[in-house]
């Protein structure tokens, strides 16, 4: 008798069912900030302003549910082979529930964030945006 094929559904579940533990006693603001940018800056090249905003927003992941609206993160290079990859798998690690993702459907993203709420990460985003990345809106 054959095995039943394993859904991405279940494997998407043990992902993200898991509860995060909060940090027991007080820490230090200042601290946490100079060791995640510290942490940034040995793995890839970036302006100081750079590093401190992808800091930022990896720390917005942890606590989005508590505003309103949220920014985007898009990293961006003037050539190929930048490091973009290598700053998209780092953000990664510091984002609360990141899923990394390529060429996902709409549809599929949709039904993604709204049964687990992760942190989407996609890279070569603009194949499939088809440029709505970049334009303002209202």
């Amino acid at each position: 008798m054959a095995k039943p094929a394993k859904s991405a559904s279940n494997s998407i579940d043990a992902l993200f069912k898991q509860k995060d533990t909060p940090m027991k006693g007080v820490f230090d603001p200042d601290e946490l900030v100079k060791d995640g940018e510290s942490l940034i800056e040995d793995l890839v090249i970036l302006p100081n302003y750079s590093v401190f905003a992808a800091f930022l927003w990896c720390t917005l992941s942890w606590c989005y549910g508590l505003f309103n609206r949220c920014p985007l993160l898009l990293i961006n290079a003037p050539e190929k082979e930048c490091g973009k990859t290598q700053m998209l798998k780092i953000v990664g690690k510091l984002a609360h529930r990141s899923l990394e993702t390529a060429n996902i459907s709409l549809p599929s993203l949709f039904r993604v964030v709204d049964e687990y709420g992760p942190t989407i990460l996609i890279d070569e985003a603009d194949t499939f945006m088809s440029g709505n990345l970049s334009q303002p809106h209202d």
